[in-house]
């Protein structure tokens, strides 16, 4: 393994990645005072911080010590002050999302206890166990009783008796009618998803169970497939057997859309994949039909994925996301397919859930009134 100091010159650290005589660095960064003391030891691997990280006060003593993961802080992280005293302890999960903190003040009381992973799945008041026997499906139409009555509000699953919420479903009338999310038993994201009226619309993302994406899938507005993409847990992209119904013609702009009227090729309107560049610089990507947006947008950052989503006629259905640079879920907007919000979540660069949950708008199974949640703990 290569040992080389922080300070050396020609060791560069570019969009989170390091680099030594230009190529990716593999080995240990310490970080020394003046005095040669100590104060930062750090891993990396292809250039990607990956393994044990410890840091120490001028003192000696330690300050940090936790473990990356190809760039992302996973597992447990606890930080000392300058006494030795333990003031937090942090748990992530595989994906660099925050799973637990706490946190204690100078005297050593504790201030800070939650749990981040259940305060962002939300659970609403009434919500119905999927195994309650008063559930059952109607064989007929598909809808989902309960008490022999079609169904209004949102089921729960939970990983055993008293445990995690692994599963959540807002149903209407019977019908599968809003955000479909699902979690591993250990918190780590499974899949995330809209429905309206038992069909699925907009964007579908899969996860694997380190994190990486391991399925997008891409519905219109009426539930009409668009697009179908695989992934190996490694990030190799698996072709897919099906061929999704996704306009093959694609044209480059350098100007701004205007969405308010069609866009029109050659006379006509425009049917396929249009891309916008700035100079030589990919901005985004949109799907048209007939001349207005209609499927899949992609919309980059500083040479990073930053936004997706999908429009319809209406606007944006489904599920929009919005990432960090590494690639982190940094906003959740979930729309019906009327282009109504109903759900939308955000989250710090730790992976914590950053304020209230919002524009969730859901009829109360027992009252037929709105019911908005704005977040719950719900384990």
């Amino acid at each position: 393994m290569l040992f080389i100091d922080s300070s050396d010159p020609d060791l560069t650290v570019d969009d989170g990645r390091a680099y030594y005589n230009g190529m990716p660095f593999s080995g240990q960064v310490s970080t020394l005072l003046p005095d040669q003391t100590e104060i930062e030891s750090l891993t990396y691997v292809d250039g990607y911080l990956h393994g044990q990280a410890d840091g120490w006060h001028p003192d000696d003593t330690k300050k940090y010590s936790g473990t990356y993961d190809h760039g992302r802080r996973v597992l447990d992280w606890e930080y000392w002050n300058e006494n030795g005293r333990l003031v937090q302890h942090d748990t992530f999960d595989f994906a660099g999302n925050l799973r637990h903190r706490k946190r204690w003040d100078e005297a050593g009381t504790l201030t800070d206890d939650f749990d981040a992973a259940a305060i962002a799945k939300p659970v609403m008041d009434g919500a119905v166990e999927r195994t309650n026997p008063a559930l059952s499906e109607h064989h007929g139409d598909g809808r989902l009783l309960f008490e022999g009555r079609p169904f209004t509000g949102q089921t729960v699953e939970y990983f055993y008796e008293g445990g995690p919420v692994v599963a959540l479903e807002w149903f209407a009338d019977g019908y599968s009618h809003g955000p479909d999310l699902a979690w591993h038993g250990d918190g780590a994201r499974q899949y995330a998803g809209t429905t309206a009226h038992n069909q699925p619309i907009g964007l579908w993302l899969h996860w694997h169970h380190n994190g990486t994406l391991a399925q997008q899938n891409v519905f219109s507005g009426g539930g009409r497939q668009i697009l179908k993409q695989s992934w190996t847990d490694s990030g190799e992209s698996v072709v897919a057997a099906d061929t999704p119904d996704r306009p093959a013609a694609h044209l480059r702009s350098d100007t701004a859309l205007d969405r308010t009227t069609p866009h029109l090729h050659e006379g006509q309107p425009f049917t396929g994949v249009l891309e916008h560049h700035s100079d030589d610089t990919l901005l985004s990507v949109q799907d048209f039909r007939d001349g207005y947006p209609d499927g899949l947008y992609l919309e980059y950052r500083d040479g990073h994925q930053f936004r997706t989503g999908v429009n319809s006629a209406t606007g944006p259905v489904g599920c929009w996301y919005e990432f960090y640079p590494d690639g982190r879920i940094s906003r959740e907007d979930c729309y019906d397919a009327g282009s109504t919000l109903l759900l939308r979540r955000r989250w710090d660069e730790e992976g914590a859930l950053a304020g209230p949950m919002e524009g969730l708008l859901i009829l109360n199974p027992h009252t037929g009134t709105p019911n908005h949640h704005t977040g719950k703990a719900s384990e």
